[in-house]
């Protein structure tokens, strides 16, 4: 103890904390980007604005599962999954149809024809997610500010514990996004 010297209360007074080591504390805890074992905790489902596509809005059902590494929990991630069909720009399945389709595949293995899969209810799905562990990839993807001309910001998803490490350095905002979902690996 004696290699600490008394502070005085002005000092104390022009003392403050770094905005960005505030922030950084504050921030959502995530996960590295890794395959993990999930269990669905709750789900909430809603409807968009209506569309040409969905004209009484696109349902949407946001899940939240813990995330399992070795039986213990590691931590929690939330996704959105859609049983009605949604395109990107470019006329692929959007993320949301697909994470739907790959939870019902996890979750219903016995099933392999399309239609059968198809007269599976969101509500039993999502019921059964909270029942059975499933497998899925998460990554740790991290957000720069937006660009000065364009607007728009960069995402990088971090491999390695150093990457996430610089890139927090940099003051660049964490996120967990499931990218996959599958039957759990053994």
């Amino acid at each position: 103890m004696s290699d600490y010297t008394a502070v005085s209360l002005e000092e104390l007074h022009v003392t403050r904390a770094s905005a960005a080591a505030l922030a950084e504390a504050n921030a959502f805890p995530t996960v590295a980007t890794n395959y993990y074992k999930a269990q669905g905790v709750k789900y909430d489902a809603k409807r968009g604005q209506a569309t040409e596509q969905h004209p009484t809005g696109r349902l949407s059902v946001m899940a939240k599962a813990d995330l399992y590494r070795e039986d213990k929990r590691i931590g929690g991630v939330s996704l959105f999954v859609s049983p009605e069909i949604g395109r990107t720009r470019n006329g692929k399945l959007d993320r949301e149809f697909r994470l739907y389709n790959q939870l019902a595949r996890a979750l219903y293995p016995e099933i392999k024809d399309d239609q059968e899969l198809a007269g599976i209810d969101v509500a039993s799905l999502m019921d059964r997610f909270a029942q059975y562990p499933i497998g899925m990839f998460v990554t740790e993807t991290f957000a720069s500010e937006p660009d000065a001309i364009t607007g728009k910001k960069t995402y990088i998803d971090a491999k390695t514990d150093v990457e996430a490490k610089e890139l927090r350095e940099k003051g660049w905002k964490a996120a967990n996004y499931v990218q996959s979902v599958g039957k759990v690996k053994v």
